[in-house]
C-alpha cells in the first residue's frame, strides 16, 4: 500500500454487482467529470491536499473469474485505490465478490475511507420485516475489523449517501460522495457548486435585476387587479426582452460571445424578433445549431460530402441532420445504452454506430434503415473506423480489445489483443493490409489486419494516428524485433499549457491545424507550425467533450454535455 496519503493511484475504487451497472457507469463519468472548486483546491485534509480532479477512478468493467479469490487486477486496484465507494442496492449484497472487495479494503487498513451510495433496498432490512424490503448493505460494510482487518462482531455506523426517491436524491448523493473523497464539509462542497453554477446569472446588469424586482412586485399586485398586472407584467416582459438585447449587444461589441449567447437565450421568447435572430447568428458565425432533445451528445461525425452528420447521444439514439440548416432527417433507434461512436462509411451511404450495450449498428444514411448488428465485444465500444472501401471495420472497447469486421456477412475476421491499458481508438492502413491501435498511454501497435498479428509497437506517440502509416512507409528495415521497433515522430510544434483539462482534439484532412477542447467550455484552433491558437471559438455554456471536423477542413462540430 502507498507509504503516503496523497501517493494513491487511484482517487476511488468502485465497487458494485454487474446488474448496477448503469448506477456505476454514471457514478464514474460524474466524478472523473466533477471540478472541484478554486477555493478548496490545495487544502490541507486528513487525506492530503485537495487535488484538482479526482481522476482517475478505478471501476471494474470485466465480470470477476469463477475463483475462490480476487483477480490480481481486482486486488491491484484496491490496493492503489484511496477510497473505495460501494453502491449497495439488493444485487449488491447478495454478491459474493463486492462482498470480498470490501473485506480485502478492510484488510488494508482503510476501513474509514469506505464510503456508501444506497440505489435501492433498504439499510438492515433483514432486521426490518415489517418493511418488506430487501437488504442493501452487503454484509462486511456492517461490521468494524480489527486491527488485522478481519471483521468482528461490532456494528458498523456506514457512511452513506441515499439516492433513493425521497431520500438525498441523485445530486445531493453525489455531492456527499465528492465531499467524502476530498475530505471537505458537504455544506461548503454543495454551497460552492451552487455558486459556481449560479456565477453565470450573476452577469447579469442592475437593469435586468430592476425589471424582475418590477415584475415580482406585479405580480403581487395582479392578486388585486388582475387585468392591469397582466398588462403590466406583459410590458415588462417587453422590457426585459429589449434590455437583454442591448446588453447582447454590448456583449458583441466586447468580443465576449458566450455571454452575449446567454444573454440572448435569457430574452423572453414571445418577444423574439429578427434583431434578436440577426444577433444570436452575429456571435455564433460558427455554429450550426442541433434542436429537438435534451440529452447529453457523446459522439458526432461528418458525412464525406459534408452534407449530413450523425449524433449518439446519452438516450441511446442516434440520429441524422442537414449540416446546413440542422434539420432533424432521421432517428436511428436500436441501441439499448448510450452511443459512445459514430462513423460514416467512405463513400457516406452507411453509418456505423458503436454503444455501451456492447454491439455496433450498421444504417443505411439515406432512410436510416438498419441493416445489421455486429456482436462480440464483452464491454462499452468507444470508437470505430471504416476502411477505404467501407467494406470493414475496425473496433474498439474497454475490453481491451481492437474487433475487424468484414461487413458483407457482419463476421469478426480478427481480434487485436494484448493490451494493458484501455484503447483510446484504432485506424487501418491506407492501403488496408494492417490496422493501429493507440492506447491511454500513449502506446502505438501496428497489426497484420488479415490474421491479427502484432507487428510493431511504438512508445509515447504525439501526432495523429495517422502519421505512424506514412512515417513507416519511408522507415528503413529494422534491425531490431519488430515488436521492439520505435517509430518516433518528432512533434512540430508545443502548444501552450491551460489552466482547463483537454478533453479531445480533431486534426483538418490535410493536418495543418488541429482543434483542441477544454472542460471550461473553450475550444481554439491550431497551426501546427507554430503557436499560439489561430483563433478561440465560443458559443457553449456547459463542457466540451468532442470536436469533429468537416471532410474538406471547413466546419467543426463540437459537443457538449448537459450539466447535472
Amino acid at each position: 500500500m502507498p507509504d503516503n496519503k496523497s501517493a494513491f493511484k487511484y482517487k476511488a475504487f468502485i465497487s458494485y454487482s454487474h446488474r448496477d451497472e448503469s448506477w456505476g457507469r454514471w457514478l464514474h463519468r460524474s466524478i472523473e467529470g466533477y471540478r472541484v472548486p478554486k477555493g478548496v483546491i490545495g487544502r490541507e485534509t486528513i487525506y492530503g491536499p485537495v487535488p484538482k480532479r479526482l481522476f482517475p477512478v478505478f471501476r471494474d468493467r470485466e465480470e470477476l473469474p469463477t475463483a475462490s479469490d480476487l483477480s490480481e487486477m481486482i486486488r491491484d486496484g484496491l490496493v492503489n485505490s484511496s477510497h473505495l465507494i460501494v453502491i449497495c442496492s439488493p444485487n449488491s449484497a447478495k454478491s459474493k465478490w463486492v462482498n470480498e472487495e470490501i473485506k480485502t479494503f478492510k484488510k488494508l487498513g482503510k476501513q474509514n475511507r469506505i464510503v456508501c451510495l444506497i440505489v435501492d433496498g433498504e439499510p438492515y432490512g433483514n432486521e426490518k420485516p415489517e418493511l418488506s424490503l430487501e437488504e442493501c448493505f452487503p454484509p462486511a460494510v456492517k461490521f468494524v475489523a480489527d486491527e488485522n482487518g478481519d471483521l468482528t462482531d461490532t456494528a458498523a455506523e456506514p457512511i452513506a449517501a441515499d439516492a433513493r426517491p425521497g431520500k438525498d436524491g441523485k445530486a445531493n448523493s453525489l455531492m456527499k460522495i465528492l465531499s467524502g473523497l476530498l475530505g471537505v464539509g458537504f455544506d461548503e462542497i454543495k454551497q460552492r457548486d451552487l455558486a459556481r453554477k449560479n456565477r453565470r446569472a450573476a452577469i447579469m446588469g442592475a437593469s435586468s435585476l430592476a425589471l424582475a424586482a418590477v415584475m415580482t412586485l406585479l405580480s403581487i399586485w395582479a392578486v388585486a387587479n388582475r387585468n392591469e398586472a397582466v398588462a403590466a407584467k406583459n410590458e415588462a416582459e417587453e422590457r426585459l426582452y429589449r434590455s437583454q438585447v442591448l446588453q447582447a449587444a454590448n456583449y458583441a461589441k466586447e468580443k465576449n460571445y458566450s455571454s452575449a449567447t446567454q444573454a440572448l437565450l435569457d430574452a423572453p421568447e414571445r418577444y423574439r424578433n429578427f434583431e434578436w435572430g440577426y444577433l444570436l447568428k452575429k456571435v455564433n458565425p460558427q455554429l450550426t445549431v442541433l434542436e429537438g432533445f435534451n440529452k447529453s451528445i457523446y459522439s458526432v461525425a461528418y458525412s464525406p460530402d459534408d452534407s449530413i452528420l450523425v449524433t449518439g447521444s446519452e438516450d441511446a439514439i442516434a440520429r441524422i441532420w442537414d449540416s446546413k440548416n440542422g434539420k432533424l432527417l432521421h432517428v436511428l433507434k436500436g441501441h439499448d445504452d448510450v452511443i459512445e461512436a459514430v462513423a460514416f462509411s467512405p463513400g457516406g451511404e452507411r453509418i456505423a454506430t458503436g454503444s455501451g450495450d456492447k454491439t455496433v449498428h450498421i444504417w443505411n444514411a439515406r432512410d436510416g434503415k438498419n441493416l445489421a448488428v455486429l456482436k462480440g465485444h464483452e464491454d462499452e465500444i468507444n470508437s470505430l473506423v471504416f476502411d477505404i472501401t467501407g467494406d470493414r471495420l475496425v473496433t474498439t472497447s474497454f475490453d481491451k480489445t481492437a474487433r475487424i469486421w468484414n461487413l458483407a456477412d457482419g463476421r469478426e475476421t480478427a481480434m487485436l489483443v494484448g493490451h494493458n491499458n484501455f484503447l483510446e481508438n484504432a485506424i487501418f492502413s491506407p492501403d488496408g493490409k494492417q490496422a493501429a491501435t493507440i492506447t491511454e498511454n500513449l502506446k502505438v501497435r501496428i497489426w497484420d489486419a488479415t490474421n491479427g498479428k502484432l507487428l510493431k509497437t511504438i512508445e509515447d506517440h504525439l501526432p495523429p494516428l495517422q502519421a505512424v502509416f506514412a512515417k513507416a512507409a519511408t522507415d528503413t528495415p529494422p534491425t531490431v524485433p519488430p515488436d521492439e521497433a520505435d517509430l518516433a515522430v518528432e512533434p512540430p510544434a508545443i502548444l501552450e499549457e491551460f489552466d482547463a483539462v483537454l478533453e479531445s482534439e480533431a486534426f483538418t484532412p490535410d493536418e495543418s491545424r488541429v482543434i483542441t477542447v477544454f472542460e471550461d467550455g473553450s475550444a481554439r484552433v491550431w497551426y501546427q507550425s507554430k503557436a499560439p491558437a489561430g483563433s478561440v471559438l465560443e458559443g457553449h455554456t456547459g463542457l466540451i467533450y468532442a470536436v469533429a471536423i468537416s471532410p474538406d477542413g471547413a466546419q467543426a462540430i463540437t459537443r457538449s454535455r448537459i450539466p447535472i
